[in-house]
Protein backbone atom coordinates (compact mmCIF):
# COMPACT_ATOMS: atom_id res chain seq x y z
CA UNK A 1 0.00 0.00 0.00
CA UNK A 2 1.32 3.41 -0.49
CA UNK A 3 1.55 5.84 2.26
CA UNK A 4 0.91 9.65 1.41
CA UNK A 5 2.77 11.78 3.58
CA UNK A 6 1.74 14.73 2.12
CA UNK A 7 -1.39 15.01 2.79
CA UNK A 8 -0.67 13.85 6.85
CA UNK A 9 1.93 17.17 6.36
CA UNK A 10 -0.43 19.68 5.28
CA UNK A 11 -3.04 18.47 8.36
CA UNK A 12 -0.09 18.58 10.73
CA UNK A 13 0.62 22.21 9.51
CA UNK A 14 -2.67 23.39 10.04
CA UNK A 15 -5.15 22.98 12.68
CA UNK A 16 -8.33 21.81 12.04
CA UNK A 17 -9.80 25.13 12.74
CA UNK A 18 -7.46 26.82 10.67
CA UNK A 19 -8.62 24.70 8.04
CA UNK A 20 -12.02 24.90 9.15
CA UNK A 21 -12.06 28.91 9.16
CA UNK A 22 -10.33 28.93 5.38
CA UNK A 23 -12.72 26.20 3.51
CA UNK A 24 -15.11 28.59 5.26
CA UNK A 25 -14.38 31.76 4.05
CA UNK A 26 -13.51 30.12 0.09
CA UNK A 27 -17.22 28.96 0.00
CA UNK A 28 -18.85 32.08 1.29
CA UNK A 29 -16.43 34.07 -1.56
CA UNK A 30 -16.58 31.07 -4.15
CA UNK A 31 -19.99 29.97 -3.82
CA UNK A 32 -20.14 28.47 -6.88
CA UNK A 33 -16.66 26.65 -6.30
CA UNK A 34 -15.29 23.43 -4.44
CA UNK A 35 -12.24 23.80 -2.87
CA UNK A 36 -9.93 20.65 -3.45
CA UNK A 37 -6.23 20.18 -1.28
CA UNK A 38 -4.38 17.77 -4.27
CA UNK A 39 -1.39 15.59 -3.24
CA UNK A 40 0.35 13.20 -5.26
CA UNK A 41 1.67 9.81 -3.64
CA UNK A 42 5.24 9.39 -2.63
CA UNK A 43 7.98 8.75 -5.04
CA UNK A 44 5.90 11.47 -7.44
CA UNK A 45 7.56 15.33 -8.27
CA UNK A 46 4.99 17.19 -6.01
CA UNK A 47 2.68 20.00 -7.32
CA UNK A 48 3.54 23.70 -7.04
CA UNK A 49 0.24 24.51 -6.27
CA UNK A 50 -2.06 22.03 -3.90
CA UNK A 51 -5.17 24.29 -3.14
CA UNK A 52 -7.61 23.90 -6.34
CA UNK A 53 -10.89 25.94 -6.52
CA UNK A 54 -12.56 23.99 -9.25
CA UNK A 55 -16.52 24.77 -10.78
CA UNK A 56 -19.19 22.83 -9.53
CA UNK A 57 -19.88 21.03 -12.73
CA UNK A 58 -16.49 20.28 -13.81
CA UNK A 59 -15.91 16.68 -13.90
CA UNK A 60 -12.91 14.99 -12.52
CA UNK A 61 -11.43 14.14 -15.64
CA UNK A 62 -11.34 18.26 -16.41
CA UNK A 63 -9.55 18.38 -13.40
CA UNK A 64 -6.79 15.34 -14.07
CA UNK A 65 -6.52 17.35 -17.36
CA UNK A 66 -5.47 20.79 -15.61
CA UNK A 67 -3.59 19.03 -12.81
CA UNK A 68 -1.55 16.90 -15.95
CA UNK A 69 -0.20 19.80 -17.14
CA UNK A 70 1.56 20.65 -14.17
CA UNK A 71 3.22 17.34 -13.70
CA UNK A 72 6.35 16.44 -15.03
CA UNK A 73 4.80 12.63 -15.89
CA UNK A 74 5.40 10.46 -19.32
CA UNK A 75 2.67 10.01 -21.04
CA UNK A 76 3.24 6.35 -20.61
CA UNK A 77 2.29 7.08 -17.04
CA UNK A 78 -1.57 6.52 -15.98
CA UNK A 79 -3.00 8.61 -13.36
CA UNK A 80 -6.00 8.64 -11.18
CA UNK A 81 -7.19 10.18 -8.01
CA UNK A 82 -8.34 8.85 -4.88
CA UNK A 83 -10.06 10.12 -1.70
CA UNK A 84 -9.09 9.67 1.65
CA UNK A 85 -10.88 7.02 1.74
CA UNK A 86 -9.09 5.32 -0.91
CA UNK A 87 -12.43 5.45 -3.20
CA UNK A 88 -11.42 6.35 -7.20
CA UNK A 89 -13.91 8.01 -8.19
CA UNK A 90 -14.83 7.93 -11.63
CA UNK A 91 -13.25 10.31 -14.15
CA UNK A 92 -17.16 11.62 -15.14
CA UNK A 93 -18.35 12.59 -11.75
CA UNK A 94 -18.77 15.75 -11.14
CA UNK A 95 -17.02 17.58 -8.77
CA UNK A 96 -19.60 18.44 -6.49
CA UNK A 97 -20.89 15.06 -6.60
CA UNK A 98 -17.21 13.99 -5.28
CA UNK A 99 -17.38 16.91 -2.90
CA UNK A 100 -20.73 16.07 -1.19
CA UNK A 101 -19.79 12.23 -0.71
CA UNK A 102 -16.13 12.84 0.45
CA UNK A 103 -15.38 16.02 1.85
CA UNK A 104 -13.17 15.88 5.27
CA UNK A 105 -14.55 17.27 8.84
CA UNK A 106 -12.78 20.73 8.01
CA UNK A 107 -15.04 21.42 4.92
CA UNK A 108 -12.63 20.67 2.37
CA UNK A 109 -12.28 18.07 -0.23
CA UNK A 110 -9.05 15.88 -0.08
CA UNK A 111 -7.80 14.27 -3.12
CA UNK A 112 -4.48 12.03 -3.84
CA UNK A 113 -3.26 11.39 -7.51
CA UNK A 114 -1.79 7.86 -7.70
CA UNK A 115 0.34 7.08 -10.53
CA UNK A 116 1.03 3.46 -12.19
CA UNK A 117 3.38 2.99 -15.29
CA UNK A 118 1.11 1.13 -18.27
CA UNK A 119 3.55 -0.34 -20.39
CA UNK A 120 6.01 -2.16 -18.32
Amino acid sequence: MVKFSRLDEFKKRYTLEQRSKEASKLMNKYADRVAVIVTTQDGMSPLEKRKYLVPRDNTLGQLMHVIRKHLKVQQKNALWFSTDSNYIPPMSQTMVQIHKEYVDEDGLLYLKINEENTFG
